[in-house]
């Protein structure tokens, strides 16, 4: 290890956070770094120097979140999370290729989706669809640089009080996009049955007594979770466990009902399907798919559209508890 010149990786390593709230700290002008072209780089002493701030607890007393801090609507976490984006050493293995025209690729996390793979490759002969499981803000960053054919998204902007569309707009400059919608979902915590730390409200996260379980940055269910604590004044990473990501909304749920953590915030459906976990709903959000409009007249896409559509594929969700299907298939924004 060189201490004049640490990665991202070997700070988030020294901390035991994850890289990106790394990134979240240098923005934050907590934590200092140079830049070796567009690669960040931290010495030593700047990792010893924000441990030493933290412990007299001045590491964020000039810049903790509140009612007065701007940026809890679409621009402001785009731009947050795009540091995160702009120093990785590397793309993940799932970015590695660009999708063939016999490949299909669906980036999110739903059983909607999955279900919505197979019947495509029953329907469409040599077509190979898939789903790549990661939350919203990889989704349309990948959607971007063409590795994936649909995002699925449910990013909520608070500013506008609406869902996916104006970070679509951010996420994807100059490109025509499609958003069809795939079904309403409802929101909430993930607490152990029959609530016995009485948590209700995201209020309640900022608690001295509770343990969370949370998604990983850029998953829509973290970054409703942030906006929340933003607007509320409570600096996450001082709840516990909130720096410990997990990739889905299941390991959220399962980490409750093993007792790992007091509280997780994710769709109703997980709960629902996750023993001793008891459900707080919270709001309603918009599950969609986005698109680039260049591939809407493709087999693939029109085929996909025609099973959104169809009674058929609408009745295996219909009396699904944690989902409302009206306007399943329908194109919400061109």
């Amino acid at each position: 290890m060189n201490k004049d010149a640490l990665t991202a990786v070997e700070v988030a390593e020294m901390l035991n956070i994850a890289k990106n709230t790394v990134y979240v700290l240098v923005k934050r002008g907590e934590l200092d770094c140079y830049m070796v072209g567009r690669k960040m780089r931290f010495t030593y002493d700047d990792v010893q120097k924000y441990i030493n701030r933290s412990r007299s607890g001045k590491a964020s007393e000039a810049k903790r979140p509140g009612k007065d801090v701007p940026g809890t609507g679409a621009d402001a976490l785009v731009n947050e999370m795009n540091l995160a984006l702009e120093t990785d050493d590397q793309e993940s293995s799932d970015d590695a290729s660009l999708v063939s025209p016999n490949v299909f690729r669906i980036c999110g996390n739903d059983e909607i989706l999955n279900h919505l793979a197979r019947r495509m490759m029953e329907m469409v002969p040599g077509l190979k669809a898939e789903c790549i499981h990661k939350g919203s803000y990889d989704a349309l960053t990948m959607l971007y640089r063409d590795r994936v054919s649909a995002a699925a998204s449910h990013m909520w902007d608070s500013e506008t009080d609406s869902y996916n569309i104006p970070f679509v707009k951010a996420f994807l400059p100059g490109c025509q996009t499609v958003i069809i919608h795939i079904c309403t979902r409802t929101e909430g915590l993930y607490v152990a049955e029959g609530n016995p730390k009485k948590i209700f409200t995201w209020e309640d996260l900022g608690r001295e007594d509770i343990v969370m379980a949370n998604r990983e940055p850029g998953a829509g269910s973290r970054i409703l979770t942030d906006v929340h604590l933003a607007q509320l004044g409570i600096d996450g990473h001082r709840i516990k466990g909130y720096d410990n990501a997990r990739r889905t909304h299941l390991s959220v749920a399962g980490a409750v009902s093993k007792g790992e953590a007091d509280v997780g915030v994710g769709p109703e459906k997980t709960a629902l399907s996750t023993r001793g976990v008891t459900f707080v709903p919270l709001q309603e959000e918009s599950y969609d798919l986005v698109i680039k409009e260049s591939i809407l007249e493709t087999e693939a896409v029109q085929v996909m559209l025609k099973i959104l559509r169809s009674f058929e594929f609408q009745e295996e969700f219909r009396y699904s508890s944690g989902y409302d299907i009206a306007g399943m298939g329908d194109i919400i924004s061109k």
